[in-house]
């Protein structure tokens, strides 16, 4: 929680008048206790969370090397998904 928020403070620094700033959680796992706390941890560090986020996916690592082709089906999505909202500020 300590780095989030100094990151955002960094960001709010840099930031240029009118721009906007949001938390993109990743690495996420569908029915923890760290995802139903996603909003409140994005409270305390200072900045809105966006309603897309990338779970925790082992063909993410596989994409590093391999690119684009390296994402299934469903990565690919939550990648467009997250793309779509971040474009959309």
């Amino acid at each position: 929680m300590v780095a989030g928020k100094a990151t955002a403070a960094v960001v709010r620094r840099v930031m240029k008048p009118g721009a906007k700033a949001a938390v993109c959680f990743n690495m996420l796992q569908k029915g923890t206790t760290l995802t139903s706390h996603v909003a409140k941890i994005a409270q305390d560090i200072g900045l809105p969370a966006l309603s897309n986020q990338l779970t925790r996916r082992q063909c993410y690592q596989h994409a590093v090397v391999l690119g684009w082709k390296g994402l299934d089906a469903p990565a690919r999505e939550e990648v467009l998904q997250l793309v779509l909202e971040i474009t959309s500020l």
